[in-house]
């Protein structure tokens, strides 16, 4: 315990500049009234993160650097104090001066928040707590430090390399909670946190106590020995992994050809058939903005048809359009459940307020900060199913409002727009913005969903989508002399801005779906960005289209009186994606890779891959070269790297195996791994061998004392 209040009171000496600090990290990130809180649970977390990962990395410098002198270590270790007790004295001290001086600025943070948020920001305490995760996994740099202070190598990068599973656990932490939000996310997160509270302590602890010494201890064999090996060579693939991905795509730019912007994809003819594009993204004089441009295209033959591709003209290429798309109602992960409300996609400012969609399904309003006084709340209203002012009945799809946007109901900034439509999966609402009134117009099923000002002859209609049924609704503004609004053209404000009345569905007309229509077709890649969309063909009816991008393509023709007339399958040609140059730049990887790459790229069901090789012969040729000349230099490296620190026969042997797999690293790993040892020349080959070896690993010869000179005392004990 005395031991423990030693590193503790001088641990804590650092602890008054470390709170000033995090509190002005934690006080710069917070949102004000004028500022949109969107990147908050992002930015603290980048700066908690960063800012906790220094003061780890400052507690383990101060804590072990005058250790290791020679004199201070000995003086510390002729007491009768265990060299485990030392490490976790000074591992308690440093996570609780750590964790304390996070814990103070953010839970002041946290009440501040709760206090002020949502009335007066669009923000929630729990948009905090990732930052506070974040700062914790930080703490991992304190072990890694220790684990560094006490390896025994001279090399600076040997010595540093293994801060880079700190740096692993810390990023991981950090894209955890700000990228994924699956349940497999969660079960990465707790493997960070097993490996954080069991493997680095054990490895720091062993590297601390046995191999801090000079010369360091022999290896013990237990776990933690084992885990400290592993966690260097690690260590060294992940660097070297970084390093060969940064080689490879320098050389890959170099081999490539310059690329001249083009892209494959493909649009439709009015009368509904696919053509394949060639497309460039350049400057558009008349909408006064950049999109893509078709430069070339040709007519799609679809499956098991051997009609051969037709050129279009200029004249056809004009008349190319594109579906439009239908907006699916199903609940999604839009975002990690620690942001509450979501600020990152905010809708545009309509009837002169800023609205927002919180986590739970719900939206909330907020004015203009320069209409009010600093005195008064910013938040107006809020919106969930049963109308304004409540949040008990939140939508059943995440973000309603963003899905209709796709479509012709539209969250404007008019003035007289007077109603808002609002869409989840059990059905359609009207939110009347200036009454505060909420409206059901339809209750009924919903998996995806479209709003047509026109569709073949039946003028404005709603297509609904539910399992294997499409149902076309027609649609009828209820109020007298305010037709509802043509369609939507971006180069044209008049449309963009039209107002919108209140409306109400009638006529449904089923439509049933053929039973394969939601197979995927033979010989198709897999893909997982699947849509639908439909194109209108006036007096022909429509056609409602599946599409997987990169894939296939569906189209299935409908016409006017709601009858399946054809259906169409177009696969999507694949576009070849690796060269033999790749393969050159790919033997820049360890062979491994580089051979798993060929072969997995190449195996007897590549129908569904998205890797597609021109001359794969020669591709391959390339390849195995590269690999086996890669091969043969990393063996040669290893083996001089295994001689330099005078291994054993077996362990050189084992080694020089792993370097077939690993390439370049392995003599890295073997240098990181393995301190150097003192050597000597053997008395009969002349060949260098350890000192503390009883005989010559080539020549078996037994060590060879020192000639006498006559000056030696023996004494036999009794």
């Amino acid at each position: 315990m005395m031991l423990f209040w030693k590193e503790w009171r001088e641990a804590i000496r650092t602890l008054p500049i470390a709170m000033v600090i995090l509190a002005v990290v934690v006080y710069t990130e917070m949102p004000n009234r004028s500022t949109n809180p969107s990147n908050l649970p992002e930015a603290l977390s980048r700066s908690l993160a960063l800012w906790g990962s220094v003061y780890a990395l400052v507690l383990g410098l101060l804590q072990t650097w005058g250790e290791q002198r020679t004199d201070v270590r000995g003086w510390l270790f002729s007491h009768p104090v265990a060299r485990w007790q030392s490490y976790w004295s000074k591992t308690v001290a440093a996570f609780l001066v750590h964790f304390v001086a996070m814990l103070v600025p953010w839970t002041i943070a946290y009440v501040w928040l709760a206090r002020v948020a949502p009335p007066t920001r669009p923000a929630d305490p729990q948009m905090l707590i990732p930052g506070f995760w974040c700062y914790l996994a930080a703490f991992s740099f304190h072990p890694a430090t220790v684990w560094m202070m006490a390896r025994p190598s001279r090399w600076l990068g040997s010595k540093t390399v293994v801060l880079v599973p700190a740096i692993a656990v810390t990023a991981l932490a950090y894209f955890a909670f700000m990228t994924f939000w699956a349940t497999w996310a969660v079960a990465l997160i707790l493997g960070a946190v097993a490996f954080f509270v069991l493997a680095f302590p054990a490895i720091a602890q062993h590297t601390f106590v046995r191999q801090s010494n000079q010369p360091p201890l022999a290896s013990d064999g237990t776990l933690a020995s084992r885990l400290a090996g592993a966690g260097v060579i690690a260590s060294v693939l992940v660097v070297g992994g970084v390093a060969t991905a940064f080689v490879g795509v320098t050389m890959s730019n170099l081999v490539q050809p310059a690329s001249d912007g083009m892209i494959e994809s493909h649009r439709y003819m009015p009368d509904g058939r696919l053509v394949r594009t060639r497309e460039k993204y350049i400057w558009d004089e008349e909408l006064g903005g950049s999109e893509y441009k078709v430069q070339s295209a040709s007519f799609a033959s679809p499956q098991n048809s051997d009609a051969d591709e037709v050129a279009l003209t200029d004249r056809q290429i004009a008349e190319l359009i594109q579906p439009a798309s239908m907006s699916p109602m199903k609940p999604q992960d839009q975002h990690p459940p620690f942001r509450a409300i979501d600020t990152s996609t905010y809708h545009e400012r309509a009837f002169g307020l800023t609205w927002f969609c919180h986590d739970d399904g719900y939206y909330l309003a907020y004015v203009d900060p320069s209409s009010v006084t600093a005195d008064e709340p910013l938040l107006a209203m809020t919106l969930d199913r049963s109308g304004f002012g409540s949040t008990g009945q939140p939508f059943a799809s995440h973000d309603p409002l963003s899905q209709y946007r796709m479509a012709i109901l539209r969250f404007a900034d008019s003035p007289w727009n007077k109603t808002v439509g609002l869409v989840d999966q059990d059905g359609i609402y009207e939110a009347m913005i200036k009454e505060q009134k909420m409206r059901v117009v339809a209750k009924m099923p919903i998996d995806e969903i479209s709003f047509s000002p026109s569709l073949g002859d039946r003028g404005a209609t709603a297509l609904v989508l539910h399992d294997y049924e499409l149902t076309l609704h027609a649609m009828e503004s209820t109020e007298p002399g305010v037709p509802l609004p043509p369609a939507y053209e971006r180069n044209d404000r008049n449309t963009a801005y039209a107002p919108m009345p209140t409306f109400a569905l009638s006529r449904p007309t089923p439509i049933t779906l053929p039973a394969d229509w939601f197979a995927q077709p033979e010989m198709a890649v897999n893909s997982n960005w699947i849509s639908h969309h439909y194109l209108d063909r006036g007096e022909d009816g429509f056609d409602l289209i599946r599409e997987a991008y990169g894939s296939f393509v569906k189209s299935l023709h409908i016409d006017n009186a709601g009858q399946v007339v054809s259906q169409e399958t177009y696969l999507i040609p694949r576009v070849p994606t690796q060269t033999p140059a790749d393969a050159l730049v790919a033997t820049v990887a360890p062979p491994v890779f580089a051979v798993g790459f060929g072969g997995l790229s190449q195996r007897p069901w590549a129908a569904d891959s998205s890797v597609v090789i021109s001359q794969p012969w020669l591709f391959n040729l390339a390849l195995s070269l590269g690999a086996l000349a890669h091969g043969g230099l990393a063996w040669w490296l290893t083996n001089l790297a295994c001689r330099r620190r005078a291994l054993s026969t077996r362990c050189s042997v084992a080694w020089k195996c792993f370097s077939l797999l690993a390439g370049w690293i392995t003599p890295l790993a073997v240098l990181s791994v393995h301190p150097r040892i003192a050597q000597t020349s053997c008395h009969e080959c002349d060949r260098l061998i350890r000192v503390d070896s009883e005989h010559c690993p080539h020549c078996a010869a037994n060590w060879c004392p020192p000639q006498k000179t006559g000056i030696e005392v023996f004494s036999r004990s009794t």
